[in-house]
């Protein structure tokens, strides 16, 4: 008995210790975020033999990023908060990731996407943020 009440424990403590993010978005219909890792391959080359090559390939699954424009039907489902949709539970090391691949990418300068560990400091961000 002690050995399964252990594991249940370390699978608890593996559940509650991910870190997650909430997103603050005012892309129209919002995003995907993937994650990708590096791997090697070998590459057929012309007149025989291989080469290895570096690659990356998705890895895990694709994050929904919920934008402000939806179906009216839904619209109960997205919390809005100066024009930004909020999505929370966003892996943080996968959101970190993406963030700093895209630092340069317009939406990001512009500021239509933003993610924090806080909750509550996303959304006091996009309110002061509704000019944007």
């Amino acid at each position: 008995m002690t050995d399964i009440a252990s594991a249940d424990k370390k699978n608890e403590a593996a559940l509650t210790s991910r870190k997650v993010v909430t997103v603050a978005c005012k892309l129209p219909h919002g995003l995907v975020i993937r994650d990708f890792a590096e791997s090697i391959v070998h590459e057929n080359v012309l007149g025989g033999g291989t080469r290895k090559v570096k690659v990356f390939m998705t890895a895990g699954r694709p994050i929904r990023i919920k934008g402000p424009v939806v179906p009216e039907v839904f619209i109960r489902l997205v919390e809005v908060v100066g024009g930004y949709a909020i999505s929370e539970g966003v892996d943080a090391a996968v959101y970190e990731r993406w963030a700093r691949a895209n630092k340069d990418a317009a939406f990001m300068v512009n500021e239509l996407v933003f993610g924090h560990e806080d909750g509550g400091r996303v959304r006091a961000w996009a309110k002061d943020h509704e000019h944007v």
